[in-house]
C-alpha cells in the first residue's frame, strides 16, 4: 500500500500530461490566412477551394479524412479558408510559404429619430415631395454592406418606394432561408446572405406565414436578435413617419441617406459572432460591390490580438485596398483607457455620445419630494396616472441576515419574496457582475410593483424596463431615498412613466460605456477616430408578439415597430450613413478624403458652446491656491503638499519654474485674498471648501466661501460642494454624559452628569452622537444651493416636528412604562452634495450623519433645558392634569422651531430653539426659548 502511495504523485502528472496532449489534439475552428489573392481578380470559387482542400489533406491523417473539408473559403478580396485543424495541424500550416497566419476561429460579440436632426441633417434633406439635394443618379447608388445578425425585412424602414431600379453593378444574391424568400428582397434590401452559424431560434419572435420549401436551408438571413435591424435602419433606413417606442421619442425616423441600398450579410447568431464567418462576409460583400461596411462587432480588449489574427483588422485592410470603406464601433468596455477595439489605422472607429434627448423618469416619494432619475418605462394601462405603493430598500429585506450585502444589491436569491410582494424595492448598482436586467427580474419575479437603482452616478444610457415601473438615481438622490426611508414608519413612493426631454444640455457627451483609447497595439495613432451618437436612440426593431412577453406589452397595442438602443452599435451606423451621404454628393472621393472631410468638420463644441466633455474625464488642475486661517493648520497643509511633491515653491512672477508643484498655500482670511494679489478678480476655475464638517459652526466659515465665489469665480465656475441639506433629529439619553457618569470606577456620581447636561442646555457642543442614540425620525431642516444662494439667505427660521422612530423604546428610557423614552435635545448635521451640475461622472455626497461611518467631523448638539418624555402610541392613557413631556402624560412629537442669524463678530451666530410638546389628547405646552451662541 505505501508503494502504491509512492508513486500516484507520478501516475497523475501522466494523466496530466496525457489529458493536456489530448485536448491540444482535439480539432477545432482555425482561420488560415494568407494574403492577397495571386492576381487582382480573384481565384474563383472552385479552383481556390481545391487548393485549400490539397493543403489539408497534406497534413491531416488519411484516418481522419472527414475533416479534409472547408468550412469558408476566402478568394476575392485575400486568400484563406476556415477548417478544423489541432493545435499541431495549424503550427504545421503555419510554416507554409504561402501563409501568413493560421488562428483559432474567435468569438467576437455584438456592441450593443431624434439623432439626425442634433447631427444636422433633417427632414429637409429627405422630404418625399422635394427633389433632394445632390446628384439623384448618385445618391440611389451607394450601397452599404451590413455584416451583422441580419434583418427583419418586413420593418417599414427597410420599404422601396421612391427607389430606382437596383444598380447594375450590383453582383450580390438574395439567399432563400427556410423563412425567407427572394420576395423579401426589394429595391431598398438588395442583398442577403448568411452563413454557417449557430442560430438558435427566438421564442421572443413571429415569423411571418411565409411558405416552406423542404429543400431551404436551415439557416437564414432573418435577425432574430434585432442588432442587425437596428443598425441597418440607422445607417440608410426609409423615411417613417410618426415613429416612436410606446409613444416615446416620437418624430421621423430616418438613415443617413434613406435612398441608400442595403446589403445584410448575417454572420452572428444570437450573441455570439464567429470571426470566419465575418472574414467571408467581408469578401463576399467586397465582391457583390458595395461601397462601405458596417460592422457593429468587435471582440472584448482583453482578448485583442495582433491586427495579422484579426479578421476584421484583415479583411478591412483589403477592403481598403479595394476601395471599399469600413466603419467599426469601439466597444463598449469604458470608461477606462486601452479598452478600444477595432483599432487598426485602415479602420474608421467610432465611439458613442449622448444627443440633446434625455428619457427622465420622476419619483414622488411619500413625504412629496420629487427626484429625477433615467430610465426607459411605459404605462401598460395607458392611464396618466400612476399608482403609490409601500418601498423598502433591498438591504432591510433580505431572504436570510447573512445575506444583507447582497440583499443590497438585489443578487439573485438574496431577497426575501415574501416582503418583497406589493413594493417599490430600492437596490443599489455598486456590484458591477449584477446587470440592470438581472435586478429587475430579480424584483420582478418576487412581485415587485417596481425599481429603483441607486448608482455612484446616473448612467448615460437608459435602461429600457417595458412596463415595469423602473428608475436609475445618482447617489445624491439615492441617498435622500434612503434617509426617507430610514426616518418614516411607513415610507411610500410612486414612479412615473418615463418623459423625453428634448434639447437637453450640455449635449453631445460621451457616453460613460464608450471604450477609451489609447489602443494598445497603435498608442501612437489616436483612436477612436470620432464619436457619434449612441444614447438612446430610436431605430427598426424586430416584433415581440410571442404569448410570455405579450403579456408585457401595453393592453390593446402590438409589439413596437421601433425600440431604443444604446451602444457604439448604435454610433457606428450614424457615421456609415454620413459617409454614405458624402459619397452620394462626391462619388469619385476615396475613403480617405470622405474620412477626412468628416473628421475636420466634426464639431469639437456642445450645444452650450463649450469643449465637449468627457463622463470619464478627470479634472486636472495647473494650480491650486489653499487659504488656511490658522497659521499652524497653514504650516500642515503646506508640508503635506511638500511630501507629495505638488507644492509650488515660486511662481511665474518671480521667474522661478512653476512646474514644480501646482499647490500654493495662503495663510490668511479669504477676505484679505486679493489685497495680496495672489488671485485675480473672476479668475478661478474651481472653488472647493469644506465648511460642513461641524454643522452649525458652518456660520463661520460659509459667508466666506461666497465671498470668494462672488469674487474669484469665473462665470460659469464649479462650486464644490454645489447643495447642502441641513437635517435634525432627536437623542436620547445615551447621547449625554450621564451614563458615564452613573459608573465612574464602581462610583455613583450621575450629579456631575446632571450639572453637564444643564450647562449644555446654554451652550452648543460639537461633538458625535452615536446612531443608536437618535430615537425619532431624521428631518430636514434648511437646504442651501451654494451657487445661487445670497449672504443674508445665511440667516433662516424653520420649523420640524419630531416623533418617535418605533414603538419600542430608545436607549436610555427610565420611565416606569415600557414605551416612554425621554428626548434630551436635537443633533444637527449636514449633507453636501457633489451633484451632477459639476459632477458628471461620479456625483457624491459628504454626510456628517450619525448614521454614517464617523469620520474627523462631527454635529451641533442643542441640549434641551428639561427632557421631555415621549411615548409612539397616540391610544395611551394619560394624566390630563400633569404637564404635557413629563412621564405622566408623555408627548407624542415635539415642534421645534429653530432660528440661526449672524451675529454682530464677525464669523459668530446666534441660534434660538423654542420647543412645543403635543399630547395624546392634544394638549400642547410650550418650553421658553433657549438661546445659544457659536
Amino acid at each position: 500500500m505505501a508503494s502504491l502511495f509512492h508513486f500516484s504523485p507520478i501516475i497523475s502528472s501522466l494523466f496530466l500530461i496525457t489529458s493536456c496532449y489530448a485536448l491540444n489534439q482535439t480539432p477545432k475552428p482555425y482561420i488560415v490566412y494568407m494574403g492577397s489573392p495571386l492576381n487582382n481578380s480573384g481565384d474563383s470559387a472552385e479552383i481556390a477551394e481545391l487548393s485549400h482542400l490539397r493543403m489539408l489533406s497534406s497534413i491531416i491523417p488519411s484516418e481522419e479524412s472527414e475533416r479534409i473539408s472547408v468550412r469558408h473559403s476566402y478568394h476575392h478580396a485575400y486568400r484563406g479558408f476556415c477548417a478544423l485543424l489541432t493545435e499541431d495541424e495549424a503550427t504545421l500550416l503555419s510554416g507554409h510559404e504561402e501563409v501568413v497566419s493560421v488562428f483559432p476561429d474567435p468569438v467576437l460579440q455584438l456592441h450593443t429619430t431624434r439623432s439626425w436632426n442634433f447631427l444636422g441633417l433633417g427632414s429637409s434633406y429627405y422630404s418625399r415631395s422635394s427633389s433632394y439635394r445632390y446628384n439623384h443618379g448618385s445618391s440611389y447608388d451607394i450601397i452599404i454592406g451590413v455584416i451583422d445578425t441580419g434583418i427583419w425585412p418586413e420593418s417599414p424602414s427597410f420599404d422601396d418606394q421612391h427607389i430606382g431600379k437596383v444598380p447594375s453593378r450590383w453582383k450580390g444574391v438574395c439567399m432563400e432561408g427556410f423563412d425567407f424568400d427572394k420576395s423579401n428582397c426589394n429595391r431598398k434590401l438588395i442583398g442577403a446572405r448568411f452563413y454557417k452559424i449557430e442560430d438558435q431560434e427566438s421564442s421572443f419572435t413571429k415569423i411571418p406565414n411565409i411558405t416552406t420549401k423542404p429543400s431551404k436551408p436551415n439557416g437564414t438571413p432573418r435577425d432574430k436578435v434585432g442588432h442587425g435591424t437596428n443598425t441597418a435602419s440607422i445607417a440608410a433606413g426609409a423615411i417613417v413617419p410618426n415613429a416612436n417606442y410606446y409613444g416615446l421619442a416620437n418624430g421621423t425616423a430616418r438613415g443617413g441617406l434613406p435612398s441608400a441600398r442595403i446589403a445584410t450579410y448575417k454572420a452572428c447568431s444570437e450573441g455570439n459572432c464567429q470571426g470566419s464567418a465575418i472574414l467571408k462576409a467581408i469578401d463576399d460583400a467586397i465582391k457583390d460591390g458595395v461601397d462601405i461596411i458596417s460592422i457593429s462587432i468587435g471582440r472584448s480588449f482583453v482578448f485583442q490580438t495582433d491586427f495579422k489574427d484579426d479578421p476584421i483588422a484583415i479583411g478591412a485592410l483589403h477592403a481598403a485596398e479595394k476601395g471599399v470603406m469600413v466603419v467599426c464601433s469601439g466597444g463598449n468596455e469604458g470608461p477606462d483607457p486601452y479598452t478600444v477595439t477595432n483599432s487598426a489605422p485602415w479602420i474608421f472607429t467610432v465611439a458613442a455620445s449622448t444627443i440633446d434627448r434625455k428619457f427622465q423618469s420622476t419619483i414622488v416619494l411619500g413625504n412629496n419630494v420629487s427626484l429625477k432619475g433615467s430610465g426607459i418605462s411605459y404605462n401598460p394601462t395607458g392611464r396618466s396616472r400612476s399608482r403609490t405603493y409601500p418601498l423598502a430598500f433591498g438591504e432591510n429585506i433580505p431572504f436570510h441576515p447573512s445575506l444583507t450585502s447582497q440583499a443590497r444589491n438585489c443578487m439573485p436569491g438574496s431577497l426575501d419574496a415574501k416582503r418583497v410582494t406589493g413594493k417599490i424595492i430600492v437596490c443599489m448598482n455598486d456590484d458591477w457582475t449584477i446587470s440592470r436586467e438581472i435586478k429587475k427580474l430579480v424584483v420582478q419575479d418576487a412581485k415587485a410593483k417596481g425599481l429603483i437603482l441607486i448608482d455612484e452616478a446616473e448612467k448615460s444610457s437608459p435602461f429600457d424596463s417595458g412596463n415595469f415601473p423602473f428608475t436609475e438615481v445618482g447617489k445624491l438622490a439615492g441617498a435622500q431615498i434612503l434617509q426617507y426611508i430610514n426616518s418614516s414608519q411607513n415610507p411610500l413612493a410612486t414612479i412615473f412613466p418615463a418623459n423625453e426631454i428634448r434639447r437637453f444640455k450640455p449635449a453631445p457627451v460621451v457616453a460613460d460605456f464608450s471604450s477609451r483609447g489609447p489602443a494598445t497595439l497603435t498608442e501612437n495613432i489616436l483612436k477612436p477616430d470620432i464619436s457619434a451618437p449612441g444614447v438612446g436612440i430610436l431605430s427598426a426593431m424586430i416584433p415581440i408578439v410571442d404569448e410570455v412577453s405579450s403579456n408585457l406589452l401595453p393592453e390593446k397595442k402590438s409589439s413596437s415597430l421601433f425600440g431604443i438602443t444604446s451602444g457604439t452599435s448604435m454610433a457606428c451606423p450614424h457615421v456609415t450613413g454620413a459617409m454614405a451621404f458624402i459619397k452620394s454628393i462626391h462619388p469619385t472621393w476615396s475613403f480617405s478624403m470622405i474620412k477626412s472631410a468628416i473628421m475636420t468638420t466634426a464639431t469639437i463644441s456642445n450645444n452650450l458652446r463649450k469643449h465637449l466633455t468627457n463622463t470619464s474625464a478627470q479634472a486636472c488642475a495647473s494650480r491650486v491656491i489653499a487659504v488656511e486661517a490658522s497659521e499652524k493648520m497653514a504650516a500642515v497643509a503646506a508640508q503635506i503638499a511638500k511630501d507629495n511633491n505638488i507644492l509650488r515653491t515660486g511662481s511665474e512672477n518671480e521667474g522661478s519654474d512653476p512646474s514644480n508643484g501646482v499647490m500654493e498655500v495662503v495663510q490668511g482670511m479669504v477676505e484679505e485674498l486679493q489685497s495680496t494679489q495672489k488671485v485675480q478678480p473672476h479668475s478661478v476655475d474651481v472653488l472647493v471648501s469644506e465648511w460642513m464638517g461641524y454643522c452649525l459652526l458652518y456660520e463661520s466659515m460659509l459667508s466666506s466661501v461666497l465671498y470668494a465665489r462672488d469674487q474669484f469665480l469665473k462665470p460659469g465656475g464649479a462650486v464644490l460642494p454645489d447643495m447642502a441639506t441641513m437635517f435634525v433629529a432627536g437623542f436620547g439619553r445615551g447621547g449625554t454624559s450621564i451614563p458615564f457618569w452613573e459608573n465612574v470606577y464602581g462610583f455613583n456620581m450621575s450629579c456631575i452628569g446632571e450639572e453637564i447636561v444643564k450647562d449644555a442646555s446654554r451652550i452648543p457642543i460639537v461633538d458625535v452622537i452615536d446612531s443608536c442614540d437618535i430615537i425619532t425620525n431624521s428631518t430636514v431642516l434648511q437646504n442651501f444651493d451654494l451657487v445661487t444662494m445670497k449672504l443674508e439667505e445665511m440667516d433662516f427660521t424653520a420649523k420640524v416636528e419630531l416623533e418617535l422612530k418605533g414603538e419600542t423604546s430608545a436607549n436610555g428610557s427610565t420611565g416606569s412604562k415600557p414605551n416612554t423614552t425621554w428626548c434630551y435635545g436635537v443633533v444637527i448635521w449636514f449633507d453636501t452634495g457633489f451633484t451632477e451640475r459639476f459632477c458628471k461622472e461620479k456625483p457624491t455626497i459628504l454626510s456628517t450623519s450619525p448614521h454614517t461611518p464617523s469620520t474627523h467631523w462631527s454635529q451641533t448638539i442643542l441640549t434641551f433645558s428639561e427632557p421631555i418624555a415621549m411615548v409612539s402610541s397616540r391610544k395611551l392613557n394619560v394624566d390630563k392634569m400633569a404637564a404635557v413631556g413629563t412621564e405622566a402624560c408623555p408627548a407624542v412629537k415635539i415642534q421645534c422651531r429653530i432660528s440661526v442669524v449672524r451675529a454682530a463678530q464677525h464669523r459668530s451666530i446666534d441660534i434660538s430653539m423654542e420647543l412645543s410638546g403635543i399630547g395624546s389628547c392634544g394638549r400642547k405646552r410650550n418650553w421658553p426659548a433657549q438661546m445659544f451662541n457659536l
